[in-house]
C-alpha cells in the first residue's frame, strides 16, 4: 500500500485478481528529487491476470485549500528487468554454448563454416607494419684514407657583439 507521510488520508493499492499484491520499495527512490510528494513501488506481474488500482481518500485528507488535484500515474512495463536487477525475482540462467571437442566428428558443412569464419577473422586483422624503406641512399663512395677531401667546419665561430657603450 502506497502511503505518503506528506499526504495523510490517501491510500493507493494495486490488486491482482481482487487481492492486494505485494509491493516492493524502489531502491533508487531516495535519489530522485521531485517537486511534489511521490511514491514509487514495484509489483510482480502476473501473466493474463486482471489488475486494478484501488485509490482511497478518507476524511483525514485536507480538501480546504483551493486549486489542487490528485494525480495517479501508472507505468506498466512488460519487462521484468528492474525486478531481476534488484534480485526480487530470480534471473534466468544463461545457457553455456556447447563446444564439440572432436573436429573429426563435425560435418563437412560445419568444417567449411569454421574455416570461412577463421579466414574472415584473419583477413580483418591489420597487417603488421612493414619496415620503412630507406628514403635516401648514398650514391657516392668516400675513401676515408684520402686526405684531399674538403673539410666542413664542425661549428660556426661565435661572433661577440659588445652592447655596452663605454
Amino acid at each position: 500500500m502506497a502511503i505518503l507521510q506528506e499526504l495523510p488520508g490517501v491510500k493507493v493499492t494495486v490488486r491482482v485478481e481482487g487481492k492486494d499484491c505485494v509491493e516492493y520499495e524502489d531502491p533508487d527512490a531516495a535519489d530522485i528529487q521531485t517537486s511534489c510528494p511521490t511514491s514509487t513501488k514495484y509489483i510482480e506481474s502476473v501473466d493474463d491476470a486482471e489488475f486494478c488500482i484501488h485509490f482511497h481518500v478518507d476524511s483525514d485528507y485536507n480538501w480546504d485549500y483551493k486549486k489542487h488535484f490528485l494525480d495517479v500515474a501508472v507505468y506498466v512495463d512488460n519487462q521484468d528487468l528492474a525486478l531481476k536487477r534488484e534480485l526480487i525475482i530470480p534471473r534466468t540462467p544463461t545457457q553455456s554454448p556447447t563446444i564439440q571437442d572432436d573436429f573429426d566428428s563435425l560435418s563437412d558443412a560445419e568444417k567449411a563454416r569454421l574455416a570461412r569464419e577463421r579466414f574472415q577473422e584473419l583477413q580483418s586483422i591489420k597487417k603488421i607494419k612493414e619496415e620503412p624503406v630507406t628514403k635516401r641512399g648514398f650514391s657516392e663512395v668516400f675513401d676515408l684514407t684520402d686526405d684531399d677531401l674538403p673539410s666542413r667546419p664542425n661549428k660556426r665561430t661565435a661572433q661577440v657583439v659588445d652592447l655596452t657603450d663605454d
